[in-house]
C-alpha cells in the first residue's frame, strides 16, 4: 500500500505551485490579514482543497468583497469563481465562519481543486482559532496517520462526513485506530 503521508506532501507540492503560479497569496495579503487554514495548514491534505482566511478589525463590507471577486475575476486566473454574500445567517449555524466567502477552482492534472477564502474580521478570526481543532495542538505523526488514513477511506467510498467529523473524533475523542472510527460513525 502506498505512503499517504507522501500522497498528501504531493498535494501540498501542488497547492504551493497552484498559489505560487495564480500569485494568490501575495494578492489577498493586500486586504488584511492572511492565514491558511484547514488540511493545506496541517499537512493533511488528501484532496485538491485550500482554505484561507483574510481578516481586519473592522471586517468586510459586501463592496469590498465584492470589488476583491472582480479584480479577482477580471484576472481571468482560474476556471471557475464563486461567491457568497453575508454568512450572518443565525439558520446557517457555526458550520461556516461570519463572513464573505469566495470559491475557486482549477483543474491540475485532470483533478478540480477548490480554494475557500473567508473575509471575516480579527475578533471572528480569533474565535475561529479558538475553536478549530486544528490549531489548538501540534499533530503528531500517529494522528497525522490516521486522519489521512479516515480522509482516503471516505474519498475512496464516496462518504460525506466532514473532515470536522474526523478532527473530533482523532483529537478530542482520542480515538486511535481505523477500526475504532468505523465503529464509531457506524458507517
Amino acid at each position: 500500500m502506498f505512503n499517504l503521508i507522501t500522497v498528501s506532501q504531493n498535494y501540498k507540492k501542488q497547492a504551493d505551485q497552484l498559489l505560487s503560479d495564480k500569485g494568490l497569496a501575495a494578492f489577498l495579503a493586500t486586504f488584511g490579514s492572511f492565514s491558511f487554514t484547514g488540511a493545506y495548514a496541517h499537512d493533511i491534505m488528501m484532496s485538491g482543497d485550500i482554505d484561507i482566511l483574510i481578516s481586519k478589525p473592522t471586517g468586510y463590507s459586501n463592496k469590498e468583497v465584492l470589488a476583491i471577486f472582480n479584480s479577482l475575476y477580471l484576472a481571468n486566473n482560474f476556471r471557475s469563481y464563486f461567491l457568497k454574500g453575508d454568512w450572518q445567517d443565525p439558520r446557517l449555524g457555526q458550520e461556516f465562519p461570519i463572513g464573505y466567502y469566495i470559491g475557486l477552482k482549477e483543474k491540475i492534472k485532470e483533478e478540480s481543486w477548490k480554494i475557500d477564502i473567508w473575509f471575516v474580521s480579527t475578533a471572528e478570526a480569533k474565535r475561529l482559532e479558538k475553536t478549530d481543532l486544528l490549531s489548538k495542538k501540534r499533530i503528531n505523526e500517529k494522528e497525522k496517520a490516521l486522519i489521512l488514513k479516515i480522509k482516503k477511506y471516505r474519498q475512496d467510498n464516496n462518504l460525506s462526513f466532514s473532515s470536522q467529523t474526523i478532527y473530533q473524533a482523532v483529537l478530542e475523542q482520542r480515538i486511535v485506530s481505523f477500526e475504532d472510527f468505523i465503529k464509531r460513525i457506524k458507517v
